[in-house]
C-alpha cells in the first residue's frame, strides 16, 4: 500500500494470451563513476587484492552507506548532507545510523567532507537564511528519547546546543527568512493525569478519541519567546514561511492519523504574531504534498492528487491564498510531481518520476511546457538548490551505487559526483539496466526495467520482482537490498524484470487510475504480457519464473501463488494483502484503501474483492511460497499473511511463513535483512533456478 513521503515502498482476471512487443530499448551505456580520493583508492585497492570482482555479497549490501537530505549554503560554497549507515552486527538493535556532514563545493576539492555530528539520529539539516547556524533534528539520551531541533555554528562546528524540549518529539522544522526564529512541528504530549493511570495499568484507549494532534510552535534561535501558535484542533504535518516572516502556510487534517494524513489534508495560513486565527485557503479533496512560497510572497506552489481519486500528489499547483484560486501548471505534462523548489528566477524547479526515471523538471510560475533539467544518468530522489540556482545538488543513485550526492550545473555542463560512500562497490561488476517497453493486450503501453545475466547462455530463469503501492515505479537506479535483491540475484544466474504496470506512477493521473475498480486483473495481466515477451524472444524460460514483491507488490506475488498459479514456480509475498475484506477493517488506511487503491468499497463489493483475494484461490496452489512479514506492521497486519499461510497449507504445495519481531512495514534491523536476502536467493534458486 502507499507509504509515508519518507519511507522507501521508500506501495487479477484470465491469464492473457501473448502480446506484441512494442520496442525494447536498451538504455545508453552508463560512463564509470568518478574516482574515489586518494584515500579511498588506497583503501579500494587494499580492498581489490582480496575482493574478487563482481563479488557482491549479501553482508556487502545491507552494509552499504547513503549519503541524503543535502542543503546548500546560502554563499553556495558548501553542502550539509546526512550519511545513513546500518548498524554493524556488534551493535544494538535499531535503525540505521544517521550523521550529519559537512563537504565544500569548491571545484578541487575531493572526498566525502568532514563528519559533522555523532548521531546516533541526526538528520533533516538546514542552514539559516543567513548562514550562520545549520538546524538540524537530532535522537539523543536513549532509546526513550525523542527527535529536537538543534543548532550548530555553520562554520567550525562544535557541540550541537538543543533549542527544543518537546516532550513528544519535534517532526519537522523551518527557519524564518531573517534567520533569528524557527517554527516546528511537535505532537501534543500526554497530560499528567494521562500519564499517571497509565502507570496503575489504566492504560486502556477509545479508538479514534486519543489523538496526540501536532501542533505549530515558533521561537527564538536563542531559546527565547517560545509560543504555540493557535490553530484550533487542526494536526498539522507540513510548513512554510512566508518571505516577509509574518504568515505561516502549512498543510493540516483533523486528526493525525496515517489516513487523515493521505486523504484529508488542506492547505492553511496563520499569523505568527497571533493577531488572528488559522485560514483554509485550499482544499483539493485529494492527496497533498508540502507548500512553498513564491520570493513575492503572493503565492503558494504545492503538489497534490487531480481529485479524490488521485492516487498520488502528483500536479504542481499554484494557489492565490487571498481568494484560494489554484492554477493547474502541469496539466498537459505526464510526470508525477514530487519535491518544490520555489527559485528567484519565478521558475519552480521539482523532482519527478517520470517513465523510469526520477528527474529533476522545471516550470515557469504563471503558465508554460514542463522542462526536464536532469534525465540520467542519475536516478534523483532528493534535490537541492543554490541561492541563486546555478546549480543543483542531489541525491542520486545509480544501478551501480546507492544514494550518493551529485553537483549539477545548470549551464548544461556534467554533473560532479561528490561523495563515494561506499568506495568497496568500485571493484565490482554489475548488471547494467534496460528500458523495456510492451503491449498489453487492450494496446496499453507497458514500460519496465529489465537485467540480464552474465554468463548464461540461452533463456535464464526469470525473478520479476513487483514494486508496492501501487502508486509508486521501478526505475533504472540502485534496487538491491532486503528487497528487492536484483543485482544479487543476476550474478546467481536470473534474469530480473521490474514492471511498471498500470496504476503505478511517472505516467500521469490516467495511468495512475488505470488498475481502478479492478485490482489484480489488468494490471497483473500487464506483468504476464511482460513475460510472455521475453520468452518469445529467447530471453527467459517461462517455466522457470518467480515473483517478489513488499506492500503491493507482496499482494502480486500472493496471486501469483494462488490465482496465477500456473505461471509461477516460486512466489514470495512480502507484508502483502491476501484477503480485501478482513484487511479493510484492521489497516491503518481504509479510507485511502477505498477511495485510491480500490475506488470502490469492498464491504459493497464482496464477490470482486473476495475474487481477488489470494486466499480464494490458495488451495489450487503449484506454488512454493515463502511469506514473510514485520510482526508490529500496522500498515498491513501481519494477520493478513497467517491467512495466506494457513490457507496455502490446505494446497500440499511448499510454503513457510517467517515473521520478524519489532519490524514495521519494512525491515531496518540488519539481522533481519541478511536473514531476508538469504531465505530469498535459496528459495528462489531451489524452486526457480533448480526447476526441472
Amino acid at each position: 500500500m502507499s507509504e509515508e513521503a519518507k519511507n522507501w515502498f521508500s506501495k487479477s482476471g484470465p491469464v492473457m494470451t501473448l502480446f506484441v512487443l512494442a520496442a525494447w530499448i536498451p538504455l545508453a551505456a552508463y560512463g564509470a563513476p568518478e574516482k574515489t580520493s586518494p584515500a579511498q583508492k588506497t583503501e579500494v585497492g587494499t580492498k581489490t587484492a582480496v575482493t574478487p570482482p563482481g563479488d557482491l555479497t549479501p553482508e556487502m549490501v545491507v552494509s552499504l552507506r547513503s549519503a541524503i537530505s543535502p542543503a546548500v549554503s546560502p554563499d553556495g560554497k558548501r553542502v550539509v548532507y546526512v550519511l545513513q549507515t546500518p548498524r554493524t552486527s556488534n551493535e544494538e538493535l535499531g535503525k540505521a545510523r544517521k550523521e550529519i556532514w559537512m563537504r565544500d563545493l569548491d571545484p578541487g576539492e575531493s572526498g566525502n567532507g568532514r563528519q559533522w555530528t555523532a548521531g546516533p539520529s541526526d538528520e533533516s539539516p538546514a542552514f539559516s537564511p543567513e548562514g550562520t547556524w545549520v538546524g538540524f533534528l537530532g535522537t539523543r539520551g536513549g532509546k526513550d528519547s525523542k527527535a529536537q531541533v538543534y543548532l550548530m555554528p555553520a562554520v567550525g562546528g562544535g557541540e550541537p546546543r538543543q533549542l527544543t524540549r518537546a516532550k513528544a518529539g519535534v517532526s519537522s522544522f523551518a527557519w524564518s527568512p531573517d534567520g533569528k526564529r524557527l517554527a516546528w512541528l511537535a505532537k501534543e504530549p500526554k497530560s499528567d493525569e494521562r500519564e499517571a493511570k497509565e502507570k496503575k495499568g489504566e492504560d486502556w484507549e477509545v479508538v479514534d478519541r486519543a489523538f496526540q494532534r501536532s501542533r505549530l510552535w515558533v521561537g527564538g534561535v536563542e531559546g527565547k519567546n517560545e509560543k504555540q501558535i493557535p490553530i484550533g484542533e487542526l494536526s498539522a504535518f507540513e510548513l512554510d514561511w512566508s518571505p516577509d516572516g509574518k504568515v505561516i502556510a502549512f498543510t493540516a487534517a483533523d486528526t493525525p492519523s496515517i489516513d487523515d494524513s493521505y486523504m484529508r489534508k488542506r492547505l492553511y495560513v496563520v499569523p505568527v504574531d497571533g493577531a488572528g486565527e488559522a485560514r483554509s485557503v485550499w482544499d483539493p479533496k485529494a492527496k497533498l504534498g508540502s507548500p512553498r512560497w513564491n520570493p513575492e510572497g503572493t503565492k503558494i506552489a504545492i503538489n497534490a492528487g487531480a481529485d479524490t481519486h488521485d492516487p498520488s500528489a502528483g500536479i504542481l499547483f499554484v494557489v492565490d491564498p487571498a481568494d484560494g484560486t489554484a492554477t493547474n501548471l502541469t496539466k498537459r505534462w505526464d510526470g508525477t510531481v514530487g519535491e518544490l523548489i520555489w527559485n528567484i528566477s519565478g521558475r519552480i524547479d521539482f523532482t519527478a518520476a517520470k517513465g523510469i526515471r526520477n528527474v529533476a523538471a522545471s516550470v515557469a510560475a504563471g503558465a508554460g511546457d514542463v522542462s526536464v533539467r536532469v534525465d540520467g544518468p542519475i536516478d534523483i530522489s532528493h534535490l537541492a538548490a543554490s541561492k541563486d540556482v546555478k546549480f543543483f545538488v542531489a541525491s542520486a543513485s545509480r544501478f551501480d551505487h546507492p544514494r550518493e550526492l551529485y553537483q549539477i550545473p545548470l549551464d548544461g555542463k556534467a554533473a560532479r559526483r561528490l561523495t563515494s560512500s561506499n568506495p568497496e562497490l568500485d571493484v565490482i561488476h554489475f548488471a547494467k539496466p534496460e528500458a523495456v517497453k510492451w503491449k498489453a493486450q487492450d494496446g496499453l503501453e507497458i514500460e519496465g526495467v529489465l537485467y540480464r545475466p552474465d554468463l548464461v547462455k540461452g533463456p535464464a530463469p526469470l525473478v520479476v520482482e513487483v514494486h508496492g503501492g501501487p502508486e509508486s515505479i521501478y526505475t533504472d537506479g540502485w534496487t538491491t537490498g532486503y528487497l528487492p535483491c536484483t543485482q544479487l540475484l543476476t550474478r546467481r544466474g536470473f534474469a530480473i524484470l521490474l514492471p511498471n504496470y498500470r496504476g503505478s506512477t511517472g505516467r500521469g493521473v490516467d495511468y495512475g487510475k488505470a488498475d481502478q475498480k479492478d485490482l489484480g486483473g489488468k494490471e497483473f495481466e500487464d506483468v504476464l504480457a511482460g513475460i510472455d515477451e521475453l520468452a518469445k524472444q529467447g530471453i527467459v524460460d517461462p517455466k522457470r519464473v518467480g515473483m517478489m514483491g513488499g506492500s503491493y507488490g507482496g499482494y502480486f506475488s500472493g496471486l501469483a501463488a494462488t490465482r496465477y498459479t500456473d505461471r509461477f514456480r516460486a512466489a514470495i509475498p512480502f507484508a502483502g494483502v491476501h484477503d480485501w475484506e478482513s484487511f479493510l477493517g484492521t489497516t491503518e488506511i481504509p479510507t485511502e484503501n477505498e477511495l485510491v487503491h480500490w475506488n470502490l468499497d469492498c464491504l459493497d463489493e464482496t464477490p470482486l474483492c473476495w475474487d481477488r483475494s489470494p486466499v480464494s484461490s490458495a488451495k489450487r496452489s503449484k506454488t512454493a511460497t515463502l511469506i514473510t512479514h514485520g510482526l508490529s506492521d500496522p500498515r498491513v497486519p501481519p494477520s493478513q499473511s497467517r491467512e495466506l499461510y494457513w490457507a496455502l497449507r490446505k494446497s500440499g504445495s511448499p510454503v513457510e511463513l517467517v515473521v520478524y519481531p519489532r519490524e514495521l512495514h519494512g525491515l531496518t534491523e540488519r539481522a533481519h535483512q541478511l536473514d531476508h536476502i538469504q531465505r530469498v536467493i535459496d528459495w528462489m534458486e531451489k524452486y526457480v533456478q533448480n526447476a526441472r
